[in-house]
């Protein structure tokens, strides 16, 4: 797929994925987020679930290349390379337990492993939209979290890029605080 393709599939998933909350065009972008909250559990299962089939094609590609890597080294091959399966190894066992990855992502970051632990100060009662709004930042936050696995696991493959690695771990770390949108919002303001 070309970049370009790619991102029109992932325009078209948006697009998929508005509709399916209720975003219609005679809709304001408050009654979005009113509604998005309401579907923010399902969007939020639907993730886990992807990932937990994707976590199981990254253990079978792990095996695969553990299986290349017992050839090569049989050989007495010096490209030999026990890199490519251990990060797929890893990414797998991410993705297939995905809320104890990212719950120890918020200990590490926050000090606590369930986000709506904290008392914030940003929502305001009578903002109905405004949760929403934050269940839609904690979508995207639980996507671009898988997304920078996705990279790390691409920058096991031969030839990945150089700057893979820092895209990765940006993806990740930016996800953990969009996912605990509450406490980053609390931590800007209140920083000590």
């Amino acid at each position: 797929m070309t970049m370009m393709s790619r991102k029109y599939y992932l325009c078209y998933l948006l697009l998929i994925g508005f509709i399916l909350s209720g975003c219609t065009p005679g809709v304001g972008i408050q009654d979005f987020f009113i509604r998005f909250n309401a579907l923010a559990g399902t969007f939020h299962r639907l993730v886990t679930g992807i990932t937990y089939l994707i976590g199981l094609t990254f253990a079978f590609r792990a095996i695969y290349a553990l299986k290349l890597y017992g050839e090569a080294r049989t050989m007495m091959s010096n490209h030999a390379n026990m890199k490519i399966p251990a990060i797929y190894t890893f990414v797998a066992a991410v993705f297939m337990y995905l809320p104890t990855a990212v719950g120890t992502a918020n200990q590490a970051l926050f000090g606590s492993d369930v986000p709506l632990s904290y008392h914030s100060t940003l929502i305001n009662p009578s903002q109905l939209y405004m949760t929403g709004l934050l269940a839609f930042v904690r979508v995207v936050g639980l996507i671009s979290f898988v997304r920078g696995w996705m990279f790390l696991a691409a920058h096991a493959q031969q030839g990945g890029h150089q700057n893979s690695v820092g895209k990765a771990l940006t993806h990740i770390i930016g996800g953990v605080f969009a996912y605990n949108i509450e406490a980053t919002m609390d931590l800007i303001r209140n920083p000590f």
